[in-house]
């Protein structure tokens, strides 16, 4: 069957528009599933052997399955087990219809042996999606794998609304799956990635998990993250963690954090200086999560200045408290930006010179960390005068 599809089958779809072959295979599995007797034919030609995984208290006939983007409106679910698959993930959805981007969209690298699209997450829309699988149910022709459902942002909900617009899918949608996947990578909904950020994500999943606590949730994050960025989502998969209270001391926690982000700075031409007044001493917390913090203000001040810039991480504090201060001579911002730097749904382009996608997640973690802490975290700065972030933490 291989070598027919190659040199037979292949050819002929390869005279078609990428898209409208893709709809029509779609179609046509579809068809097949409804007809006696082809179903079986695609297990005989194509079914894998056995080579079970268990993942999520989910059973997998096999580890390889249907990404999503090929089935959107769960037109031939029944068909992706027969095809050999050992799970199929339908979508993405959004609680809106939504047509996507103009066309040709689709489009063949054929030297690479690869497909390229940037559809725009078109598909129609949850409850049709829900529709749909409540017929293949009804027809007796649910699949024995596991279905998943990529689950995605409409384009027209604000940021602050996603969480209801992921809920409602979910809310459509839950019985109709065994998992869900929450995609906050797509590029083709404006500022969807903003959703990486640990505490918009956290919002997301409490919802979800206040509508269903048992069905499995898996995050599809952007690949092109940083790797601090990375460990930040990462921290989520820890749940609402215990914040340790541990002697920490806070010239090893600056020396640490400075000794960690000087390659940075001395990439880029910047000057980072470190003074550790001798009234630092400790306090008591969760030295990791301290230190992450002290990096995320670093990193978001190196990421604007140029070469020949100068930054300081000073430390000092009183019987009471201790303060961390990094500050720099940088172009600064205005303090209405400033105010709204930790803002969860604050980007680096809306209150600072930076341009790493990443420094929107640095920030609001800084303060989430802060925080749990009992302290606290203040940012001044006047258009081109620079920056002074400070964080301040109680001894005890």
């Amino acid at each position: 069957m291989g070598s027919f599809y190659r040199h037979c089958l292949r050819p002929l779809l390869f005279l078609q528009d990428s898209e409208v072959i893709h709809n029509r295979v779609l179609r046509g599995l579809s068809l097949s599933a409804r007809l006696p007797g082809l179903p079986l034919l695609a297990d005989a030609c194509y079914g894998a052997s056995d080579l079970p995984v268990a993942l999520a208290g989910l059973k997998f006939p096999n580890p390889i399955g249907l990404a999503a983007g090929m089935d959107k409106a769960a037109a031939a679910v029944p068909m992706w087990e027969r095809l050999g698959f050992g799970f199929a993930e339908l979508g993405g959805v959004t609680r809106h219809a939504q047509t996507g981007n103009d066309t040709p969209r689709m489009f063949r690298a054929v030297a690479d042996r690869a497909l390229v699209n940037r559809m725009g997450f078109n598909n129609p829309g949850a409850e049709a999606m829900a529709e749909a699988l409540r017929g293949w149910r009804k027809r007796e022709q649910w699949p024995m794998h596991p279905i998943g459902i990529n689950l995605g942002k409409s384009k027209v909900t604000p940021l602050k609304e996603a969480a209801d617009d992921y809920a409602f899918s979910f809310r459509t949608l839950q019985g109709l799956a065994d998992f869900f996947v929450v995609n906050v990578s797509s590029p083709n909904t404006p500022n969807l990635r903003e959703l990486q950020d640990k505490n918009a994500l956290d919002e997301i999943l409490k919802t979800l998990r206040a509508v269903n606590a048992a069905v499995p949730l898996f995050i599809k994050i952007a690949p092109d993250l940083s790797t601090e960025a990375i460990d930040d989502v990462l921290d989520l998969t820890e749940g609402d963690e215990e914040i340790s209270r541990d002697p920490v001391d806070l010239e090893h926690i600056a020396g640490a954090a400075a000794e960690t982000l000087a390659p940075i700075a001395a990439e880029r031409g910047v000057v980072l200086a470190l003074d550790v007044h001798g009234s630092a001493g400790t306090v008591r917390g969760d030295p990791r999560r301290i230190r992450q913090a002290v990096e995320h203000l670093l990193r978001f001040s190196i990421n604007g200045l140029g070469p020949g810039g100068r930054l300081l991480l000073h430390v000092d504090g009183d019987a009471d408290s201790a303060r961390i201060i990094v500050s720099d001579d940088g172009p600064g911002m205005s303090q209405e930006a400033a105010n709204h730097a930790f803002d969860r749904f604050a980007s680096s382009a809306s209150v600072g010179p930076g341009s790493d996608p990443a420094l929107g997640l640095g920030l609001p973690l800084a303060k989430r960390f802060v925080e749990a802490h009992g302290g606290t975290v203040m940012m001044l700065s006047q258009p081109g005068e620079g920056m002074l972030m400070t964080i301040g933490l109680p001894r005890g």
